[in-house]
């Protein structure tokens, strides 16, 4: 799985791709020997979280997977559920960036968000073909690379703070547009709405 973040200014003809997250997703590697209740309670990570991939897996916790069997912990790649995120900047092609363009300019009004995918391989994902869009992520979807252990709290607000010039920056180009901007009684009844709240 990886996460693809996208961002493009109203008055560009083209966007780029800003930043890949590489997600990998729990696992545990049969031995022939151990229950699959055993090697999770084994692994120095998978052990943090035992409870959730038990009740997950609680029909198979007296399996005995063969050695070398790869047992995914959890279907999805997010940090609740104990994936890795890594930088995979790496992986950004010119095929990778084309493709992601196209794709975004499919969507009215969409200028930058996360795409999350599911790619059947690296190779096949660096050259922009055979994934699937588990999920996109507008205004409030981070560039997610800065999970990286190798990045310091330093570097997640950088992240953050250009994403949040960036997100000025279009709308201010937007409204400048003639872009209908929301007031501010109609976003609080729609976060109300979300919420399951009401606005009298």
């Amino acid at each position: 799985e990886y996460g693809v973040y996208y961002r493009r200014f109203p008055a560009e003809k083209h966007g780029e791709v800003v930043s890949i997250t590489e997600k990998h997703l729990p696992l545990v590697i049969g031995d022939g020997k151990k229950r699959l209740e055993q090697l999770i309670l084994d692994d120095p990570r998978a052990v943090c979280m035992a409870r959730t991939y038990m009740a997950r897996l609680s029909d198979r916790l007296f399996e005995i997977p063969a050695p070398g069997e790869e047992i995914r912990l959890v279907e999805i790649g997010t940090h609740s559920r104990g994936a890795v995120f890594l930088d995979g900047s790496r992986l950004i092609t010119d095929s990778l960036q084309a493709r992601f363009d196209v794709i975004a300019r499919r969507f009215e009004g969409f200028y930058f968000g996360r795409f999350d995918i599911r790619a059947v391989s690296e190779e096949a994902f660096r050259e922009g073909r055979d994934f699937k869009i588990l999920e996109l992520n507008g205004l409030t979807g981070e560039a997610t690379h800065f999970y990286d252990p190798r990045y310091s709290v330093r570097d997640a607000w950088k992240v953050l703070t250009q994403q949040w010039r960036d997100a000025f920056t279009i709308a201010d180009a937007n409204i400048a547009a003639g872009v209908t901007v929301a007031s501010n009684r109609e976003v609080i009844r729609e976060v109300l709405r979300f919420l399951g709240g009401t606005l009298g």
